[in-house]
């Protein structure tokens, strides 16, 4: 996965700032809160995504987007 940092467009999240509760990434690169896409995801979904984001989250902040 490549981010490209003049693309990041983010919103901090609402929670505690945490990986687990770290921004979301979607597949655009635009970036929404865990609060925000729970509402729009299942469950299942949701988990997936945690898992993914919380990865995308630490690569971020490897390469010091955040």
């Amino acid at each position: 996965m490549v981010i490209r940092k003049q693309r990041v467009d983010y919103e901090y999240a609402r929670s505690s700032g945490t990986p687990d509760h770290a921004p979301l990434f979607t597949a655009t690169g635009r970036v929404y809160s865990d609060s925000e896409v729970i509402h729009v995801t299942s469950a299942k979904e949701t988990s997936k995504k945690a898992a993914a984001n919380k990865a995308a989250y630490e690569m971020c902040l490897k390469v010091g987007l955040l």
